[in-house]
C-alpha cells in the first residue's frame, strides 16, 4: 500500500503539469481550511455558522473531483480555470460572510489564489482573480454586519487586493518571460542533445543507434553495409585529420548520390556505411542494378584532399554486404560483407551457404575449450612410433591432444578441432611451450629418438626458440632430438628457416622437413637447407598402392633424397599393401595406424616392459 501511494505522488510530481499542481495543492489546503474552522467552531468557541462548515466541507469534496478530473483530462481549458477561480474566491468569501471579521485568516488564502493563478497561468487570470475577488470580497463586507461596522478595514483589504495584484504583475511578468525564455532554450538544448545522440559528429550522419531504432520500428527490404577498402591505409599514409575528410566526403557522396531515392543512408562504424532501401516506393528487383551503378560511379569516384600545399585525388574501393531480410539484417549483412572480402568480391547478399555465425560459435566454444586445458594441465603430448623397415620402433614424434571430459569419460581430441581457432586466438604460443617442455620430460623415461613439430611461427617467435633451446641444454638431449618444419611457399619465411637451422644444428639436433610434396615443393630450397629427413605426406603415401600419379611422385622424391643422403619417412602408412610399396621404392622408416596409433606416454611405457 505504501508503495502505491509513494508511485502514485511520483507520478504526480513527473508530470510537472501546472494545472495539475494547483489541484494538488487545493486538495491538501481546502481540507485544512475545513479543519480550522471546525476547530475555531467547536473547541475556540467561535459562533461560527454551520453554514461555513458546509460551505468549506462542500469546496473540500469539489478539490478532489477537481484534482482526479485534471489527472484524467490533462490540457489548458479556460473554462475549467475560470470555474476554479470562481469557486475558490467564492467559497472563501461566502465563508467569511457567514463570519464575523475574525474570518480575516482566510484573506491570505485569497491572496495566494489571486498570485498563484496569475503566476501558474499568466497575467490575464491574475486580473480575472483580482476581478473576482473585488467583486466577492466587497459583497461578503458590504451585506455583513460585523463587516459593514468596520468599512475602513474592508476598503484597506480591497485596496491591499488592488495594490498586490499591481505589484506582482511585472514579477509575474518577469516571471513568465523567464519560463518562456528557459524553456525555449531548453528545447533547442533538447532538440541539439538528440541530434547528437542519433547523428555522427564527424559526417553528421545518422549513426548507429539511429539505424539500430531505425530498423527496430520500420519495415525495409534492403540493407547495404558499405566498407571501404584497406582504409587504415589512408590512416598510416597521410594522417588521421586526412583520413576524416574522406570519411566526410564519402558521406557526402553517399548524400548526394541517393538524394531522392527511398533509401537512407547511416554511418555504422569507423569506415563503414549502412544504406536501408525500404518504403512503397522501393522496387526490390531494382537494388542489384542499383549496387551495380553504385560501384561504377565509385570506380570513378575522385576525392580531392589538400595535402599542404598539394592536392591530390584519392581514389576509393568499397565491398558491399547485403541483407534482402528484416530479420537480424545487420548481422547477415556483415556475414555478407566479410565473405566478399575474404572471396575478393565486390558485394554477395547474405544466404545460408555464407552464414558464419556457427562458425564463430565453434571458434568461441574451442577458444574457451583450449583456454580451460591450458588453465586445467590438460594440454599433453602423445607419442606415434616411426619404424624401420624391419617394423622395429626407432623414434617417436610428439603430437599435441587435448584432453576433455566427455559423457563422464576421459577423451583425446585432435589438433584438427582446436589448432587453427589457437592461431586466431592468440593461445597457439601458449600450446606450443607447454607441447616443448612435456614433449622433453616425457622422452626422458622414453630411451629413443623423438621429433617435434614447428611451424614458422614457432621459429620466428624469440620465446619460443628460448624455451626449445634452454630445454635441449637442460636435458642434454640434441643428439636424440629431431626438428620437423613445415614446409612453406613464402620464400621469406626460408630466410628465417635457415638461420635456424644454422643456430640449431650446433646442438648436435636433426631437421626434418615434414609433409614434403604437398602442394608447394621447391627442390631449391631443400638443396639450401640439406634437411637430415623428409617425411613425405600422407596424401601422397595413403594411395601409393592405387595412385601411379603418387607412385610416380614418391619415387621421384626417394631418389632424390638418396642422392642427397637424406632419410626418407613414409606417414599415413594405413595398410600393410602401402607399407610394402612403400618399402619397395626404398622408403627408409614409416610411420602411421598400421604400426600404432599415437599414445600416451604411460601407454607407451607399459608396452615396452611387456615386450622386454
Amino acid at each position: 500500500m505504501k508503495n502505491k501511494i509513494l508511485n502514485f505522488f511520483g507520478h504526480i510530481k513527473k508530470r510537472d503539469d501546472s494545472e495539475l499542481s494547483q489541484a494538488f495543492a487545493r486538495i491538501v489546503l481546502s481540507p485544512t481550511v475545513f479543519l480550522i474552522i471546525s476547530f475555531l467552531t467547536f473547541f475556540a468557541g467561535y459562533d461560527y455558522s454551520v453554514h461555513t462548515l458546509f460551505i468549506s466541507g462542500l469546496h473540500s469534496i469539489y478539490s478532489v473531483f477537481i484534482f482526479f478530473n485534471t489527472l484524467r483530462h490533462p490540457g489548458d481549458y479556460f473554462i475549467r480555470r475560470a470555474s476554479n477561480i470562481l469557486v475558490d474566491i467564492g467559497a472563501i468569501n461566502l465563508v467569511i460572510y457567514f463570519c464575523d471579521t475574525s474570518a480575516i485568516f482566510l484573506y491570505p488564502v485569497m491572496l495566494w489564489v489571486i498570485v498563484g493563478n496569475g503566476a501558474r497561468f499568466g497575467i490575464k487570470y491574475l486580473y480575472i482573480s483580482l476581478f473576482v475577488a473585488v467583486v466577492f470580497f466587497g459583497g461578503a463586507t458590504y451585506f455583513n454586519k460585523d463587516w459593514h461596522d468596520h468599512p475602513e478595514l474592508s476598503k484597506s483589504l480591497v485596496a491591499g487586493l488592488v495594490v498586490l495584484a499591481i505589484f506582482y504583475d511585472s514579477l509575474i511578468r518577469k516571471l513568465h518571460y523567464l519560463n518562456a525564455t528557459l524553456n525555449k532554450r531548453v528545447r533547442e538544448r533538447t532538440k541539439e542533445l538528440r541530434h547528437r545522440l542519433y547523428h555522427d559528429s564527424l559526417t553528421e550522419l545518422k549513426n548507429r543507434l539511429a539505424l539500430d531504432h531505425y530498423m527496430q520500428k520500420r519495415k525495409f527490404f534492403v540493407l547495404m553495409l558499405i566498407d571501404i577498402n584497406n582504409f587504415k591505409n589512408y590512416n598510416e599514409i597521410y594522417g588521421v585529420e586526412i583520413g576524416n575528410k574522406i570519411l566526410v566526403e564519402f558521406a557526402n557522396f553517399l548524400k548526394s548520390y541517393f538524394k531522392g531515392k527511398p533509401y537512407e543512408v547511416f554511418r555504422a562504424y569507423g569506415d563503414g556505411f549502412a544504406v536501408i532501401g525500404g518504403g512503397k516506393n522501393l522496387d526490390i528487383s531494382r537494388y542489384e542494378r542499383e549496387i551495380a551503378n553504385l560501384l561504377k560511379v565509385v570506380s570513378s569516384l575522385k576525392i580531392k584532399i589538400d595535402i599542404g600545399k598539394k592536392r591530390e585525388d584519392i581514389d576509393i574501393d568499397i565491398t558491399i554486404g547485403i541483407s534482402l531480410e528484416s530479420d537480424h539484417a545487420l548481422e547477415k549483412a556483415d556475414m555478407a560483407l566479410n565473405y566478399a572480402k575474404s572471396h575478393k568480391l565486390s558485394f554477395i547478399a547474405y544466404n545460408q551457404y555464407i552464414d558464419t555465425k556457427k562458425e564463430s560459435e565453434n571458434i568461441l566454444y574451442w577458444m574457451h575449450e583450449v583456454k580451460r586445458a591450458i588453465a586445467n594441465d590438460d594440454i599433453v603430448p602423445v607419442f606415434q612410433p616411426i619404424v624401420d623397415r624391419e617394423g622395429n620402433v626407432v623414434k617417436y614424434e610428439s603430437l599435441i591432444r587435448l584432453r576433455r571430459k566427455k559423457d563422464g569419460k576421459s577423451e583425446l581430441v585432435s589438433p584438427f578441432f582446436f589448432l587453427e581457432i589457437a592461431f586466431k586466438t592468440n593461445l597457439y604460443k601458449k600450446l606450443s611451450i607447454i607441447m616443448i617442455k612435456k614433449t622433453f620430460e616425457a622422452m626422458m623415461e622414453i630411451k629413443e629418438d623423438f621429433s617435434l613439430n614447428l611451424s614458422f611461427y614457432d621459429i620466428s617467435d624469440k620465446e619460443v626458440m628460448k624455451v626449445l633451446s634452454e630445454n635441449i641444454v637442460k636435458y642434454g638431449v640434441g643428439h636424440r632430438l629431431i626438428l620437423e618444419i613445415v614446409e612453406s611457399e613464402n620464400v621469406e619465411d626460408y630466410k628465417y628457416i635457415k638461420e635456424f637451422v644454422k643456430e640449431f644444428r650446433k646442438f648436435g639436433v636433426r631437421i626434418a622437413i615434414d609433409d614434403f610434396g604437398s602442394g608447394f615443393s621447391n627442390y631449391s630450397h631443400i638443396l639450401e637447407i640439406m634437411p637430415d629427413i623428409l617425411k613425405i605426406d600422407g596424401s601422397l603415401i595413403k594411395n601409393i598402392h592405387e595412385s601411379k600419379n603418387s607412385y610416380i611422385l614418391v619415387s621421384s622424391i626417394v631418389s632424390l633424397a638418396k642422392v642427397l643422403n637424406i632419410k626418407t619417412v613414409a606417414e599415413f602408412v594405413h595398410s600393410k599393401e602401402v607399407f610394402e610399396v612403400a618399402k619397395s621404392l626404398g622408403v627408409d622408416e614409416f610411420q602411421g595406424f598400421y604400426f600404432s596409433p599415437p599414445r600416451l606416454k604411460e601407454e607407451i611405457e607399459r608396452i615396452c616392459e611387456e615386450s622386454v
